[in-house]
């Protein structure tokens, strides 16, 4: 469920991106950059998890954003940026970083991705749109799902960094959980850790490179089986002995009068 979560809310990003795209294309052929300044700020107000919403030429020039303030000197600089130039064909995501195009103090991840507009003078040119997501709410998703006592996700880029992790003490590449996941790579496998034993899943998440990874808490599953199936045992019990005293008191109804009449 937890790996759904994540390809559910990233697809939806896409698409925000991918619509965008055609809009790109529609105001910049027709040269209303206003119109389409207007469609970032919307994309922002309506997306509550969008921070910016940016579009730069190919040398890094800022042609239009959800924003009017002050941006960043080093663009294309930025690993974004350089990423999106260097895969042109995908939507290149970013591990969580200070948000770096307004230089303000929120913590962002980054879509980006390389597309086509016009100039002015009409040309079709190729530039960078940038979706700077707020981390909250992906990090929020990762705790929706119960895996045990110490259960928790990890989450690896391609180049095997950690982006993130439910497990607070689990901040670097140094940490056991991390270590597991890049032993694993793919599939499942039962691991000890923290003295605990936890069935380790990893799997891709759609539309991106990176890794996920659930460790589950097996002992706390068990423990929870356990209490279900006690649970559905006493129901059943109860049930059984509900419908002999049931089943009696109407036997002694039907009797009763039968005896009177003997």
């Amino acid at each position: 469920q937890v790996v759904l979560n994540y390809e559910n809310y990233l697809s939806n990003v896409i698409n925000t991106s991918n619509s965008l795209q055609k809009y790109i294309l529609e105001y910049t052929k027709s040269d209303e950059l206003s119109e389409l300044e207007n469609i970032f700020i919307i994309t922002k107000t309506i997306e509550k998890n969008i921070l910016t919403v940016a579009m730069f030429d190919d040398q890094g020039s800022m042609i239009t954003a959800s924003s009017t303030d002050p941006i960043s000197s080093d663009i294309i600089t930025k690993d974004w940026y350089v990423q999106a130039k260097n895969n042109i064909d995908i939507h290149h995501f970013s591990s969580p970083h200070p948000e770096d195009v307004f230089n303000t103090d929120n913590e962002v991840f980054s879509i980006s991705k390389y597309i086509e507009y016009y100039d002015s003078a009409g040309e079709v040119k190729n530039g960078v749109l940038l979706i700077n997501i707020d981390t909250s709410e992906f990090k929020a998703l990762g705790e929706m799902t119960n895996l045990g006592e110490k259960g928790h996700i990890v989450i690896m880029n391609q180049l095997n960094e950690l982006i993130y992790s439910s497990k607070s003490e689990c901040n670097s590449v140094d940490c056991e959980s991390v270590a597991v996941v890049n032993r694993i790579i793919l599939g499942g496998q039962l691991n000890n850790i923290d003295d605990l034993s936890m069935y380790v899943s990893v799997n891709t998440i759609k539309y991106t490179r990176w890794r996920i990874a659930t460790f589950i808490n097996v002992n706390a599953l068990s423990e929870t089986k356990g209490e279900i199936l006690a649970i559905m045992v006493g129901i059943f019990g109860g049930t059984l002995i509900a419908i002999a005293i049931s089943s009696a008191a109407f036997s002694h109804r039907i009797t009763s009068p039968m005896n009177k009449l003997e």
